[in-house]
């Protein structure tokens, strides 16, 4: 073994309190950076799994000026024929006043986003079925759904009767009676919440939009075929005002904000780790003067001024690779236990964490090099010592 390597250890080694404070410094900055990193990703693939479940599909189709006029079945059969299709359902949007007659005093909510969907297709295009926090799903045209937030304003529960009002393409306002069959909640608000559920017949009797819809979701066995999906959606319909997109198109604007706050928090992170190799350096700058006459006399028995500052580089170079090994060992750790646990915090969304060890491979890397840089100063400051003085000390 190099008489350097063998020195540095040596020396770092009897000061084994120092050296288990700094490799714990990195330890804890690495760990810090991956829970932050791990959370806030976990958070965005959460938002992204749930949009698909229940809002999205794989892939959106709308129309470019409104709602879509083509027939169902036609779209439904093209994408479901394409083989890697799981399951596609048409929507319709619209608004409605509703009041719970159930006390003779009627409890009002307005502008209630109404979606009105086709039950049976839905079994297989989307979860929506999974948000069911009370009662069942929409089966009878005169039965509806409601969003958690709604049901709390309009204080309904299973078996309320309720009169919604919404206005039909002509302008003219509709009124029908319905009766609650369900109430649909969600952990982070990303399903229907502040929605109600109704079937999409009554919905566009009610509106008199025969025939439309909003958009159409599509279900895909394997989310990498969305581009391939969009090609041939776009092939089949060239010259229509339909437009196909990927969940990352669909749901970029909400993406894109999730997605800054992850980088913001990583930049957090680092500069945290910063402060981590100031520590080292407090530490190493603690060694150097614990070792001026050691240093005195490995200078005085012929050692250069480069063989001594490699000396203590190589300590650094040990904190460093203790510290990350230790940082690995616990980032995974965190990884491995939010991936198998379905990690959330009180009722909020579930994390959607995938365990990749390169990532946190990455973040050590960069510890393991920061501690070899918070080396180079007090090592350099051992070249400044001249031997004759060194000895005295």
């Amino acid at each position: 073994m190099d008489f350097r390597v063998q020195l540095a250890t040596r020396m770092l080694f009897r000061r084994k309190g120092s050296l288990g404070s700094a490799s714990m410094a990195v330890a804890i900055a690495i760990l810090v950076i991956v829970i932050n990193s791990i959370t806030f990703e976990g958070v965005a693939n959460a938002i992204i799994r749930d949009l698909i479940n229940y809002r999205f599909g794989h892939v959106l189709v709308t129309d470019r000026d409104g709602n879509i006029e083509k027939p169902d079945r036609e779209m439904i059969g093209f994408v479901e024929n394409l083989g890697y299709v799981e399951g596609a359902a048409v929507r319709l949007s619209s608004a409605a006043s509703i009041n719970n007659t159930r006390e003779p005093v009627p409890i009002r909510a307005y502008g209630v986003p109404l979606i009105g969907v086709i039950p049976e297709d839905e079994q297989d295009a989307s979860k929506i079925r999974q948000t069911l926090s009370q009662g069942s799903f929409v089966a009878a045209k005169n039965s509806i759904v409601l969003g958690d937030s709604v049901a709390r304003d309009l204080q309904a529960k299973i078996g309320d009767p309720l009169k919604l009002k919404v206005t039909g393409k002509n302008g003219q306002d509709v009124v029908k009676a319905f009766y609650v069959v369900g109430i649909s909640k969600t952990a982070g608000g990303l399903g229907f919440d502040t929605s109600a559920i109704i079937h999409i017949d009554i919905l566009r009797e009610m509106t008199g939009r025969q025939n439309e819809s909003s958009e159409m979701i599509v279900r895909l066995y394997d989310q990498k075929d969305s581009d391939k999906l969009v090609r041939a959606f776009i092939s089949r319909y060239p010259s229509d005002r339909l437009k196909a997109e990927t969940i990352e198109e669909a749901g970029e604007d909400i993406l894109r904000g999730i997605r800054s706050g992850i980088a913001f928090i990583n930049l957090v992170g680092y500069f945290g780790m910063l402060s981590s190799a100031f520590g080292i350096v407090t530490i190493m700058m603690m060694i150097v003067a614990s070792k001026t006459r050691e240093i005195g006399i490995i200078r005085a028995i012929g050692s250069n001024k480069a063989n001594v500052m490699i000396i203590f580089v190589l300590q650094g170079v040990i904190i460093g690779a203790i510290g990350a090994a230790a940082g690995f060992a616990l980032g995974s750790a965190y990884t491995i236990y939010a991936d198998t646990q379905d990690l959330q915090f009180g009722n909020s969304l579930a994390l959607e964490v995938k365990y990749d060890p390169y990532s946190v491979l990455q973040t050590c890397l960069t510890g393991f090099l920061m501690s070899v840089a918070a080396s180079v100063y007090p090592a350099w400051r051992t070249t400044k010592l001249e031997p004759a003085e060194a000895t005295r000390y």
